[in-house]
C-alpha cells in the first residue's frame, strides 16, 4: 500500500484462472479477490462482489462448481489460494466459496526498490468483505457440495 501512495500507482501481481463466489444481496454471485500489505507488514485479503463480463466459448460445467476439491478443503476450514514455486507466484484454479472462518493461505510480498520481497511469516491476514459482499452461508456451501447435473 505504500508503494502505491508513493509512486501514485498500483502495484500488483495479476493472478488469473479463479473465479471467487460470494453473496450479493442474498445471491450467490461472483467476487475478486486483493491482498493487501501495509505499514508493519500488517496484511489484509478482501473479497469484494464482481459481476465478469469475461465471455467463453464453452460454459462451466456443473463439476466446475459443485462437489470440487476445493470445495472440500472449504469445507475442511483451510484453503491455499498462492504460494511460491520456482520463484513466481502460482495459485489455485477454479471456483472458490468465500466463507467466514475459512483460512485462506496466501504469500504476502513488499515492493521495495522495484522488486517483490516475500515477508517470512506474516500475521494471519484481517479479512473483509466489501461493497456489499457477504460471505456464502453454510447451506449455500452444502448444495455447492452436492452433485448436480447428469452424469
Amino acid at each position: 500500500m505504500e508503494s502505491f501512495i508513493k509512486k501514485g500507482e498500483p502495484v500488483a501481481i495479476p493472478l488469473a484462472g479463479w473465479v471467487f463466489l460470494m453473496n450479493y444481496n442474498n445471491k450467490v454471485t461472483s467476487a475478486n479477490m486483493q491482498t493487501f500489505v501495509v505499514e508493519g507488514n500488517k496484511t489484509f485479503l478482501m473479497f469484494a462482489p464482481q459481476n465478469s463480463h469475461s465471455i467463453t466459448k464453452a460454459g462451466r460445467k456443473c463439476e466446475d462448481c459443485h462437489r470440487t476439491e476445493i470445495i472440500k478443503k472449504v469445507q475442511n476450514g483451510k484453503l491455499n489460494l498462492t504460494w511460491f514455486e520456482k520463484g513466481a507466484v502460482k495459485n489455485v484454479m477454479g471456483v472458490i466459496p468465500v466463507m467466514d472462518g475459512v483460512t485462506y493461505d496466501s504469500v504476502y510480498q513488499n515492493y521495495q526498490d522495484g522488486k517483490w520481497v516475500p515477508i517470512e511469516n506474516p500475521a494471519a491476514p484481517v479479512v473483509h468483505y466489501s461493497s456489499f459482499g457477504k460471505p456464502l452461508t453454510k447451506e449455500q456451501l452444502n448444495k455447492l457440495s452436492m452433485p448436480m447435473g447428469k452424469k
